[in-house]
């Protein structure tokens, strides 16, 4: 059974529907910070999907949504990549070993549902100690151990990993203060990593 959060959430957009290519972005609030700078610079040519969630890989309601998502336009060969950065949600409760279980099983399901689709899976950002000075969280730990599942995973399936570990890694300039997540600074600088992968695995 899955942990879940006291308030579960998800956010699901398609920006320019009418548009027959597609790119596919799956995360959690991290992405809702880079995702605007990847719209803005992809948005004239692709339909520009987004699930931000809550929801951690234990938790079925997440693949599901994901399936809501590439069913949408009943044709999952328009979705020409999947960005999948899973974000902090489930290192908190998983054990590692779960944790890689649960990230395979995740993987498999968005490979199965988009043939097609090239995927990118991005390790997921640190953890710091909210404050003026730059501190790892004890649970960054965990973050390092996750972002190894994810680089072997990539290994195993081929899939390109996008590290945007390392962007924000020691910028005490990009917190915003809580620990997790970054400011508009900083949240741009993730959003450029992402366009470049993106781009150079479309070829674009």
């Amino acid at each position: 059974m899955p942990v879940w959060e006291s308030m579960e959430w998800s956010h699901i957009s398609w920006s320019s529907p009418e548009k027959n290519e597609r790119i596919l972005f799956l995360g959690d609030s991290i992405l809702g910070g880079y995702g605007g700078t990847v719209e803005k610079a992809l948005g004239d040519r692709f339909s520009i999907g987004k699930l931000i969630s809550s929801k951690a890989v234990d938790n079925i309601y997440l693949i599901k949504e994901v399936g809501l998502m590439i069913d949408e336009f009943g044709r999952n060969d328009s979705i020409k990549l999947v960005h999948v950065n899973n974000g902090l949600h489930g290192i908190w409760h998983l054990t590692p070993e779960n944790y890689k279980i649960c990230y395979d099983y995740y993987i498999q399901s968005i490979m199965e549902k988009t043939p097609s689709s090239k995927i990118v899976l991005a390790l997921s950002t640190p953890v710091r100690v909210g404050g003026d000075e730059y501190k790892y969280h004890k649970i960054n730990d965990r973050v390092l151990r996750a972002n190894e599942t994810v680089r072997e995973l990539g290994q195993k399936y081929s899939l390109t990993v996008n590290d945007l570990y390392s962007i924000v890694d020691k910028r005490q300039d990009y917190d915003a203060g809580d620990g997790l997540h970054f400011n508009a600074e900083g949240s741009k600088a993730l959003g450029e990593k992402v366009l470049e992968v993106v781009t150079n695995e479309l070829e674009l």
